[in-house]
């Protein structure tokens, strides 16, 4: 009882326990300990993402890539019909 009568009368003037300056410090010390463990995977999943995103990029410029690759075939396939059709066609006439 008297121990918080004198804490309400210190604290008219400021004063605070040691005690109460000792738990504030630690609890400090524990959340920027966590602070610094957040900001550490904040950077390895900043990492991953721009991983994925590289990899998204890739695989969106390898189906580009294959389409392109597709009509290209396509186009030679086209030919190389054609010319087997003309090969073996039979002119009716003179021109």
């Amino acid at each position: 009882m008297l121990r918080k009568v004198l804490n309400f009368v210190f604290g008219i003037f400021y004063y605070v326990p040691s005690s109460a300056v000792t738990e504030l410090k630690n609890k400090n010390e524990d959340l920027l300990r966590a602070v610094k463990l957040l900001e550490e995977e904040v950077l390895a999943l900043k990492d991953e993402n721009s991983s994925v995103w590289e990899m998204i990029d890739e695989m969106n410029g390898s189906s580009k890539i294959k389409g392109e690759n597709v009509r290209e075939l396509l186009d030679d396939l086209k030919d190389a019909l054609t010319d087997e059709m003309l090969k073996d066609f039979k002119a009716v006439g003179e021109a």
